[in-house]
């Protein structure tokens, strides 16, 4: 969020229902911060829990430069963009 950027949502693997998506729209650290509360209170809910953890988010940047800034790393080295 400070290097201009959004997470807007969530991503999952299930083997019965395919990729499962829950939008966060988070644009700033306090977006961040009540969302972090909100895990912490219902940690049932969070879609990770169905994977062991596994995970994937999908950023929105204003541009490349702010993407870079985010210091967000792919684990297998590489970027998509759409």
């Amino acid at each position: 969020m400070d290097q201009g950027g959004i997470v807007v949502d969530v991503a999952v693997e299930n083997s019965l229902y395919g990729e499962l998506r829950g939008n966060l729209n988070l644009a700033s650290r306090y977006d961040v911060d009540n969302f972090i509360q909100q895990a912490k209170d219902t940690p049932e809910a969070l879609l990770s829990r169905m994977t062991g953890g596994v995970h994937l988010h999908t950023l929105h940047c204003p541009d490349v430069g702010s993407f870079e800034r985010t210091g967000a790393v792919s684990a297998t080295g590489r970027w998509y963009f759409s």
